[in-house]
């Protein structure tokens, strides 16, 4: 892996991260 590879995958983490934070926040205010 280059280090473009590493940037884009902790990049994509941290989209997951705030995603999954959003839904959970959206769950507990149904």
């Amino acid at each position: 892996m280059c280090i473009v590879d590493v940037i884009i995958a902790s990049l994509q983490e941290e989209d997951d991260r705030e995603k999954r934070k959003k839904q959970q926040e959206s769950r507990n205010a149904e």
